[in-house]
């Protein structure tokens, strides 16, 4: 090629990469939270501890977006999100792999938003929305969940979603995770959806998954969450309901009804009250079932910047096993009985 032809390129392959930039917009972001966990008793009645705990408030995260506006209210938008510790700088608060949060890419739409890839549940986010902080790892609606299926409905992989427009406060998602077994449309598949309100004081959230086993195609892991929530000036308050149910087996600890009540203070701009409880009861051996309860105050130095402290209580009975923190070392496991979690953290969000 000549070098008039390069220079002719490089000067067309130049116009393009500015129009491109100038239709396109890419965001990095992230939240870093960690503090300190105190606990009462540990496993196996080892006594007392302190540990370092990650993502006592939020999910400790970073990721990419973006989007391009195609014209006409159409966008080209995509995603990619992962979780880490900030205790040791690992893989954490995700499925295990790097992009284990979000990677999708999809199309905004007047009539709704399409995405194709891997990302967080339907179902997830509204068991997040039973808590008042939202998706924290100590002491939450979270922590019953995950307690129950683990991550089982909380990632959608190999998926499909949309999620309509917001009409009259009301906004729909539906998810498909398709399994990618030859000749079973079933086996390994993921199936969920919910339903959104949030008009005035009164907001109301309902969810359900099912995934299926990838060998035999029949259900095994589901779950149905709701909740209402109602504001009074400043104070909002929130039941709610969630079944966690393995349905390859009727073994303890497979079928869990959590209920659950709270509610949040703004007390100021700057300061913010929480206090919640939730009743969890083995549905299959009656006499495992737990209390949980949390209050927790959160103080706002900036809108970027947190600091938070809160108390956590822990009673299980029988075999029952809720956590109060989620992200803590293994050997922190309440133990049978009363059990008293401390944390103080720091959130920071970019």
């Amino acid at each position: 090629m000549k070098l008039s032809q390069l220079l002719a390129l490089s000067a067309v392959l130049g116009v393009i990469a500015n129009d491109v930039h100038a239709q396109s917009s890419v965001t990095i972001y992230g939240i870093l939270d960690t503090g300190i966990l105190y606990q009462s008793r540990t496993a196996n009645d080892a006594g007392k501890g302190f540990a370092a705990l990650d993502a006592g408030g939020w999910p400790t995260l970073w990721g990419m977006t973006g989007a391009e506006d195609l014209g006409a209210g159409y966008k080209a938008v995509f995603k990619l999100e992962s979780g880490f510790s900030t205790v040791n700088g690992g893989l954490g608060n995700s499925n295990g792999n790097f992009w284990g949060r979000n990677a999708y890419v999809g199309v905004e739409t007047p009539y709704g938003t399409l995405h194709a890839g891997l990302e967080i549940s339907s179902f997830f986010n509204a068991v997040a929305l039973n808590d008042p902080v939202g998706s924290s790892f100590f002491a939450s609606a979270v922590t019953t969940e995950i307690d129950t299926l683990g991550l089982a409905g909380a990632i959608v992989s190999n998926g499909l979603s949309y999620t309509s427009p917001t009409i009259a406060g009301l906004q729909i998602r539906i998810d498909r995770g398709f399994g990618n077994v030859a000749g079973d449309f079933r086996a390994g598949s993921h199936t969920g959806a919910s339903a959104n309100y949030d008009n005035g004081p009164f907001s109301a959230t309902a969810a359900y998954f099912t995934e299926n086993d990838p060998a035999s195609g029949a259900s095994t892991y589901r779950g149905v969450t709701a909740n209402a929530g109602y504001a009074v000036g400043p104070v909002t308050a929130r039941l709610s309901f969630s079944k966690f149910r393995n349905m390859s087996t009727d073994a303890p600890l497979t079928n869990v009804n959590v209920y659950g009540a709270g509610a949040e203070w703004l007390v100021t701009p700057a300061v913010a009250l929480t206090a919640i409880a939730y009743a969890s009861q083995d549905t299959n051996v009656r006499a495992n079932k737990s209390m949980l309860y949390r209050v927790g105050a959160q103080y706002f130095l900036s809108k970027r910047t947190t600091l938070y402290g809160q108390v956590g209580v822990v009673h299980n009975d029988a075999d029952m096993n809720t956590s109060l923190a989620l992200n803590a070392p293994t050997t922190f496991a309440p133990p049978r009985g009363t059990t008293v979690g401390v944390n103080v953290g720091i959130r920071h969000m970019f």
